[in-house]
């Protein structure tokens, strides 16, 4: 089982935060307001509104109120009895969350406009996908580049927490990976996303 919320935050009333504060438990509630950044706390806000919800729709509150926890990686939930997984992610007016029994990993990305594709992609592609950029047209080498780069970003949140420090997007090999990845385009297709299952 796998549940995936996705909001655009441009089509969002964000004059009002104080009517959705309902909608944090209490250790989410402490920590947006600690955050002094008016496009962090709407962030914070809607991702976990929509964490909330979509747990909510899973679990029971106990659950929830038991086994979340935000971390300096982000949120988590820690619950040694039961295998259920999160995943978040967000760029600019896009956030999405996924909650699983097994790990999972999302990501969303502004398609940009870029003129150093090139140099990016040289931080995140394997030599063998770096060859396979360059015989892209140029046409395709924003959409081939964005692709990469989500399924890269959502297969490294599916893995264990301790596998992922040290571990470059660099030497994540898509068609080595032991699961399945999903990479589309979402809002109009402004954005790039990709889902990755172990």
């Amino acid at each position: 089982m796998i549940s995936i919320s996705l909001l655009d935050l441009s089509k969002c009333n964000l004059n009002s935060p104080e009517n959705c504060v309902n909608y944090l438990i209490p250790k989410q509630l402490n920590y947006f307001n600690k955050i002094k950044s008016e496009k962090r706390r709407m962030e914070y806000l809607w991702s976990r509104i929509l964490i909330n919800k979509l747990i909510l729709s899973l679990k029971s509150k106990a659950f929830l109120l038991d086994s979340y926890r935000d971390t300096e990686y982000g949120p988590v939930l820690l619950n040694s009895k039961e295998n259920f997984f999160l995943s978040l992610s967000h760029s600019s007016d896009a956030i999405v969350v996924a909650v699983s029994d097994f790990p999972v990993g999302v990501d969303v990305e502004l398609m940009k406009r870029r003129d150093n594709y090139r140099d990016m992609a040289k931080l995140f592609m394997t030599s063998r996908e770096l060859k396979d950029f360059d015989h892209q047209s140029v046409d395709h080498q924003k959409k081939y580049f964005y692709n990469l780069w989500v399924s890269k970003e959502a297969i490294f949140k599916s893995l264990p927490k301790h596998e992922q420090p040290g571990l470059s997007l660099a030497n994540i090999a898509i068609n080595s990976f032991q699961g399945s990845v999903v990479f589309f385009s979402c809002l109009s297709g402004g954005y790039a996303m990709a889902i990755a299952v172990k």
